[in-house]
């Protein structure tokens, strides 16, 4: 199967980035460390790594699209990614049943693989649902649900609190101009152009294949590390 460098390397960019999130509320969340992660600057750099993320699996879709792989190959990463996300929402139950996660980005991507076969036929148009429901929470408003059951449309009950939140609703539109831009790039073939990359930028890129064993992996490594240097967290 071919790969293609700049998407990896553009997951693996993600990947970083998500790292240096979760580090900074750990510190914060297990040690106390006076980090204020509603910071403008936290807020900007979470935006575009889940942005980062979901625009990669709009293009991934593509790819994956374009080898014919059918409606089984979504099938099955719906169930992969699905069973990793449940794992996460239990894990975080057990760690604070309060704010555990509901409907994080694992989810959203799931959710978003049984969608995406009945959208990659609208191609570069993509962008126009994409745009639309981006701009959805800005239609609706603040409004609330009484139920946690719309929380995958961005519908939030009255007091709702989780340590991660990516509904479908705006976070599908992300997805969406993904499509979009994969199709761009490699169905009419904007890529074309592009020169061959350095060796040390294949080699560098085969670390962003895995980066669903790094979501999950991650936390608990940076934990042990912090639990070595820094002793028992607070929780």
């Amino acid at each position: 199967m071919q790969r293609h460098v700049e998407v990896d390397l553009s997951r693996l960019a993600a990947m970083l980035l998500m790292a240096v999130y979760h580090l900074a509320f750990d510190l914060m969340y297990f040690y106390g460390w006076q980090i204020d992660m509603e910071q403008i600057g936290w807020k900007i750099l979470q935006r575009i790594t889940v942005s980062l993320f979901l625009v990669i699996v709009g293009v991934s879709g593509v790819l994956i699209h374009q080898r014919k792989a059918g409606v089984g190959k979504f099938f099955r990463r719906f169930l992969t990614i699905g069973a990793a996300a449940l794992m996460i929402s239990l894990v975080t139950y057990l760690i604070d049943p309060q704010s555990f996660i509901r409907f994080g980005v694992l989810h959203c991507i799931a959710v978003s693989m049984l969608i995406l076969p009945f959208v990659l036929r609208l191609g570069v148009w993509n962008v126009l649902p994409g745009i639309g429901i981006l701009l959805l929470p800005m239609w609706i408003g603040t409004a609330t649900s009484g139920t946690e059951l719309l929380l995958p449309f961005g519908l939030m009950p009255s007091g709702f609190s989780t340590l991660d939140f990516v509904p479908l609703f705006p976070w599908l539109g992300v997805i969406l101009i993904g499509c979009a831009l994969g199709h761009a790039l490699y169905v009419k073939e904007w890529m074309r152009e592009i020169k061959r990359v350095p060796r040390w930028m294949e080699r560098t890129s085969v670390a962003g294949r895995y980066s669903l064993s790094f979501y999950l992996l991650h936390q608990p490594v940076m934990m042990g590390m912090l639990i070595l240097i820094l002793g028992k967290p607070h929780f």
